[in-house]
């Protein structure tokens, strides 16, 4: 079967409807002192407090965990990750900043014991594209056919069926904002925490909002046949 295969390209502007942190708590202990209790105890304390910082029960979700001991290591240690989500970049700064005052506030032995920390990863932007994933398919698809007509036309063709459609994985993105700007993969550089009152707001200047452009790409086949074939086709059969 003879085709022709395009590379149609849409663009697409996305702006940010919220940013997303993923906590780490970490509970560390010897070999022979339990910590899943004590860890837990924390997961439930930092809970309570992302909560009282204006996080909602949907801006907070249990992102997973692991527990590690090994026979030969003097130490075992359980983590729970929690993933934090709000429009606001201020509230979660906040609950940042609560989380790090309270594990700063917990008492530790210099020798043995227990030993807890936390980890907050950078804060990324969640990005909403403001064209549906199919209208962006139609574009692909009348794009790719204005171009295959006008090759078949310069090959004395004629463009037949469309065969497959096929997204490209490598697809381009650029990122702008109003004053920083952030790397292709929207991360965050630099977070600055500053210091907040037990639970109180915290005065954080955001930047403007950023906007995402991306460029997707898609390999479209359609079939191809002559013009005289095309021709043939429409004439009535005539039996004998």
């Amino acid at each position: 079967m003879r085709f022709i295969e395009v590379i149609a390209k849409v663009r697409v502007e996305r702006i940010i409807e919220a940013y997303e942190t993923t906590l780490e708590l970490s509970t560390v202990a010897g070999r022979k002192v339990t910590c899943v209790d004590e860890a837990n105890q924390l997961r439930d304390e930092i809970l309570n407090l992302l909560r009282q910082t204006g996080l909602s029960d949907s801006d907070i979700t249990e992102g997973g965990g692991e527990a590690n001991q090994n026979y030969w290591s003097s130490s075992k240690s359980v983590v729970h990750r929690i993933r934090i989500r709000n429009e606001n970049m201020s509230v979660l700064m906040t609950a940042m900043a609560t989380t790090e005052k309270h594990i700063a506030a917990i008492q530790r032995p210099w020798f043995g014991g227990i030993r807890q920390n936390f980890t907050f990863l950078a804060p990324i932007p969640i990005y909403a594209a403001n064209a549906s994933a199919d209208e962006l398919l139609r574009e692909a698809l009348r794009n790719a056919r204005r171009a295959a007509e006008m090759i078949a036309s310069e090959l004395g063709c004629r463009l037949n069926h469309l065969l497959s459609v096929a997204e490209s994985s490598n697809a381009s993105r650029s990122i702008s904002s109003g004053t920083q700007p952030t790397d292709p993969e929207g991360t965050i550089d630099d977070v600055w925490v500053s210091e907040a009152d037990s639970i109180g707001a915290l005065s954080y200047n955001g930047l403007p909002q950023s906007i995402s452009k991306a460029t997707q790409r898609f390999y479209v086949r359609f079939a191809i046949e002559d013009l005289e074939q095309s021709h043939l086709s429409k004439l009535p059969t005539v039996l004998s």
